[in-house]
């Protein structure tokens, strides 16, 4: 009888431990589950560029606790970071890069976020010495599903200092206001407004300091502050100007009214624009369709729609008399 219980004690205690580790391992499960955070547990703070950086170097054992408890254990910088990590595609990460904003929004297929970031690398070959500071627009589903994103990149010497996701008045839909910072000259840009769009966005208008609208400069790839619009057909192009979406007509005039390089001979220059995009935006200006809906809209009671109407119709060629 002795001899059979001490056989039989080596086999309990084994299923003992089996026991003891899989509860240990469910335990474990659940608390990661109870703990785990989502995105919306980040959206919307002011900056996140102000979250706490933490770069201790934790044990193997505190690596593993990371996981069930990274709240005990990671930076919230450092938890937001692996969370994106799992959805924002991984040519937006490396040294210099980082996430800015985080918006949860609402559109009429239920809530979403967007994100910007910002990454800031250094220019190859440039003299003087500079840097290439990109700006990306992502956009996630509320499962944080990655659905598409936008890019560009701001002048050179440029600092991000502000961005905010709102539902502007004057445009009747959501838009993203963009202020940066001028390294070197110690003062702000003026706002920069891009309309927000299903899975991009599109440069509507830039201001200056007190307010007036500028023109946007495609003649400098350098100087880019805005994503390259799709590409469009002449009568896409006036078939904007006739949208009864804001945001669309906004971005017509904007690139229309912009200053292109029209200049036939291009030999020894740089230019912003391929020459097939140059024959495009002449080609455009010309439509009579084009020229007649612009002339209309210099009339609109919206204040952006008149004002980017005006400096559009500058562009416009004069009729030879």
């Amino acid at each position: 009888m002795g001899s059979l219980l001490r056989r039989n004690v080596p086999a309990r205690f084994f299923r003992y431990l089996a026991v003891a580790v899989f509860l240990a391992i469910a335990a474990g499960i659940v608390a990661h589950w109870m703990n785990r955070e989502t995105l919306a547990d980040f959206a919307d703070e002011p900056d996140l560029r102000h979250f706490e950086k933490k770069h201790r170097q934790l044990s193997p054992l505190e690596k593993t606790l990371s996981y069930f408890f990274p709240s005990q254990y990671l930076s919230r910088r450092e938890r937001l970071v692996a969370l994106l990590q799992q959805t924002v595609p991984s040519e937006f990460w490396g040294p210099g890069s980082g996430a800015g904003y985080l918006w949860r929004q609402e559109t009429n297929a239920g809530s979403r976020f967007v994100l910007l970031m910002a990454k800031r690398t250094k220019v190859l070959n440039a003299d003087p010495p500079e840097d290439d500071l990109t700006v990306s627009i992502h956009f996630l589903d509320s499962n944080a599903k990655y659905q598409g994103n936008s890019q560009f990149s701001l002048c050179a010497h440029e600092i991000l200092s502000e961005a905010t996701l709102v539902d502007h008045p004057i445009v009747g839909a959501p838009v993203i206001r963009i202020r940066t910072f001028i390294n070197g000259i110690g003062r702000e840009s003026g706002p920069r407004f891009y309309g927000v769009f299903r899975d991009r966005v599109a440069l509507l208008r830039i201001e200056s300091l007190n307010g007036r609208l500028d023109s946007y400069d495609y003649r400098d790839s350098k100087h880019s502050v805005g994503p390259a619009p799709p590409t469009r057909t002449e009568m896409e192009w006036e078939a904007l100007l006739n949208s009864v979406d804001l945001r669309e007509v906004l971005e017509g005039l904007t690139w229309i009214g912009a200053m292109h390089d029209l200049r036939a001979d291009l030999d020894g220059i740089d230019p912003g624009e391929l020459p097939a995009d140059m024959r495009l935006i002449a080609a455009v200006r010309r439509r009579p369709g084009v020229q007649r809906k612009i002339a209309e809209l210099t009339e609109s009671n919206n204040q952006w729609i008149r004002e980017a109407a005006l400096l559009a119709q500058f562009w416009i060629p004069k009729k030879s008399t």
